[in-house]
């Protein structure tokens, strides 16, 4: 790890240099990790306890002392955010080198959850934001990004690479579907560039649920999971739904006391459709679930989604998982 972190292009001029790059963002890993909230913050704890001993313990540094926070924001403001992905990047390279990460693999490809956070908002223009108009007129300024990490069926996640989220050319207000598809496409093609020969599995929410999203997934050989709500796509919805209820042996009845889910499945492998105005339609397997499930709290719901892994319940892993098909 901390090879990796020196090896991070320093924007700082050498003759300022006083921290090694990799002690600096050992602090700055800490304070995210919750032991400060702000730059105050960090002056009153930067002096207690073990503190500056595990900085050094970490780094492999030598800090006499603990970096002052303005130390830190002026490393902070001037560090490309892209030299942490590759941070990220050699560390998962290293990790599927040394055979750690199988639990995160899913039919011999990575799974990987892709979805936007919001973790800034100021009253005055940031680098790499977004803005919205609030209802009182004012202009809010806010800095999003798609995360994209590597995760197992338990929901243990490693980050892999966050892409910013920006007005399209910094001018319009921020329109989500629009800027959040532009920063997935952006960060679709450094993946493809970092890792060109990696499979990956990517397990999307519906907002990617698109002709144009689906087109550069089987251009990249890419397997993927995507939600599926019939109120985004209300013509497929019809369409699926139709040859989902024709398929009578495509059904498959989960009863886990256990869990306190109770709900049947039922899916269909090959539905085609070409939505109005898209260059090309799709081929996909749609998959739904109705019933009561652990996160629904008794009620009765659904949750459905579209793949290109065909559909099968007799499938080895689904057998020894007791899984619907997946």
């Amino acid at each position: 790890m901390n090879q990796f972190l020196s090896e991070v292009d320093d924007p700082r001029e050498r003759w300022r240099v006083t921290y090694d790059a990799q002690g600096l963002l050992w602090c700055m890993i800490l304070q995210r990790l919750g032991l400060a909230d702000s730059a105050r913050n960090w002056e009153d704890v930067k002096h207690c306890g073990p503190l500056l001993p595990n900085i050094n313990a970490l780094s492999g540094c030598d800090f006499e002392d603990a970096p002052h926070s303005d130390t830190l924001k002026y490393f902070a403001a001037r560090l490309d955010p892209g030299e942490l992905n590759k941070v990220l990047h050699k560390c998962f390279i290293r990790l599927r080198t040394d055979k750690r990460l199988e639990l995160f693999k899913h039919g011999g490809y990575f799974r990987i959850a892709v979805d936007a956070t919001e973790f800034h908002t100021s009253r005055h223009p940031l680098p790499r934001c977004c803005r919205r108009r609030l209802a009182n007129g004012e202009t809010e300024y806010f800095q999003s990004a798609l995360v994209v990490s590597l995760v197992t069926r338990s929901g243990i996640r490693i980050p892999l690479h966050v892409e910013f989220i920006e007005n399209n050319e910094g001018a319009g207000e921020y329109d989500k579907q629009d800027c959040e598809l532009k920063a997935f496409f952006r960060m679709a093609g450094k993946l493809r560039k970092a890792f060109p020969r990696q499979s990956f599995h990517l397990l999307l929410d519906s907002l990617y649920f698109t002709a144009g999203v689906i087109a550069l997934l089987e251009s990249h050989r890419w397997k993927y999971t995507i939600v599926w709500k019939d109120q985004a796509a209300p013509k497929f919805s019809a369409l699926a739904r139709k040859e989902i209820a024709r398929r009578t042996s495509c059904r498959l009845a989960v009863d886990d006391e256990e869990n306190g889910e109770k709900y049947v499945c039922s899916w269909c492998n090959g539905v085609s459709h070409k939505p109005a105005g898209a260059e090309r339609g799709y081929v996909v397997n749609a998959f739904r679930a109705e019933g009561t499930f652990a996160w629904s709290e008794g009620k009765r719901s659904t949750f459905a989604f579209v793949t290109n892994q065909r559909l099968n319940p007799t499938s080895p892993e689904n057998r020894q998982n007791k899984q619907c098909p997946a």
